[in-house]
């Protein structure tokens, strides 16, 4: 406990106090039950300058959390914590820095109320920018994933379609037997449940998900493959997968968000391909040969060194306008961490981008 001398106690401390905006004090005396508290804090919460503590029901101000919050700092020489009063339906938060003081041998708290209510406001502000900019990269990827969803569907479509007029030819002609309407009706139904298929894996993408639990790396590097496959391979690019049969990497979190960092980045190298030049093949590889890292690797020319520093902003595109929102990066970069402890990175090698996502 500190001791201070009488000449220090006749400094106009608590008046330089309480005139500094958002700062306020509280004087206890726990022999007698008497408070004191600053101008400003009484004009806040319509208190008495002083009074006895007795007079005042203070669970009307604060809930039972808090309050026992308050009375361990009364056993402790100093202590700091956060406190949130409640006055007239507005919430006001405080950080409070608390004291043991010998004043004239008598044994005072004193608690200094920092109102950090301002800040406690930003930082629902940011979440909410953040919960839009999500929604903002998964609305476009929705897009992009309906996209897929018209090429996986276009081949057994097709499929149907030529089975029907092969039926309808098979019965003008009068060569229709039992066993070929058997064969073409199986035929159908196996279509159809791969187009079936196509909706199960949209809607378990689609669906929020915001349940966290293990799962495995692995499934989510096939998952994602079996997703674009189709619609990659009639844009002439070749996926290619690599993982190690003794890696099997299990972590902590929503499987979905991971989904999302992938399919962004394969999305980007599809789209790096269009724009390319390069007379090569084009290949894209997911390679996931080290514990707990994902690298997907294109070789469409890679990113400009100009925008290299840019890569991760919000809002920040090389996209034709209308064609991206500049968000799905700097999500994925997030995401990876703020959800999975982990990182984004880019390097680029020669023609070639490398992404690599560490978990």
């Amino acid at each position: 406990m500190a001791d201070y001398s009488k000449k220090a106690q006749e400094c106009d401390f608590l008046e330089i106090l309480s005139s500094v905006g958002d700062i306020h004090y509280l004087i206890y005396d726990k022999a007698q039950q008497k408070y004191k508290v600053s101008q400003s804090l009484s004009d806040m919460l319509e208190i008495p300058i002083d009074g006895d503590i007795r007079n005042i029901k203070i669970l009307n101000y604060i809930d039972k959390a808090c309050y026992l919050k308050l009375l361990e700092s009364l056993d402790k020489s100093s202590d700091k914590f956060e406190l949130t009063v409640n006055y007239k339906n507005k919430k006001i938060f405080f950080v409070v820095q608390s004291y043991q003081v010998n004043i004239e041998k008598s044994l005072k708290y004193f608690y200094i109320f920092i109102d950090i209510s301002a800040i406690k406001e930003i930082e629902v502000e940011s979440k909410q920018r953040d919960t839009l900019m999500f929604q903002q990269a998964k609305m476009a990827q929705m897009g992009e994933m309906i996209s897929m969803i018209a090429h996986q569907w276009r081949q057994p479509i097709n499929a149907i379609s030529a089975s029907s007029i092969k039926l309808s030819l098979s019965n003008t002609l009068g060569k229709l037997t039992p066993d070929g309407v058997e064969e073409h009706a199986l035929f159908v139904q196996n279509q159809c449940q791969k187009m079936s298929n196509v909706i199960d894996s949209f809607l378990s993408y689609s669906s929020n998900r915001s349940e966290e639990k293990n799962f495995h790396i692995r499934d989510v590097v096939k998952t994602i493959n079996e997703f674009v496959s189709v619609q990659y391979s009639a844009h002439n690019i070749k996926i290619v997968i690599e993982i190690d049969d003794a890696l099997d990497d299990t972590i902590f979190g929503r499987e979905d968000m991971l989904e999302q960092v992938l399919l962004n980045l394969l999305s980007n190298a599809k789209d790096a391909f269009d724009k390319s030049t390069l007379e090569t093949e084009k290949c894209i590889c997911i390679r996931y040969i080290k514990p707990k890292e994902i690298v997907i690797e294109d070789n469409a020319g890679g990113v400009d060194d100009s925008v290299l520093d840019k890569l991760f902003v919000p809002y920040f595109t090389t996209k034709a306008k209308g064609k991206g929102t500049g968000l799905g990066l700097y999500m994925g970069k997030r995401i990876m961490n703020e959800h999975f402890s982990g990182d984004l990175i880019y390097k680029k090698i020669g023609d070639k981008s490398f992404f690599i996502i560490t978990v």
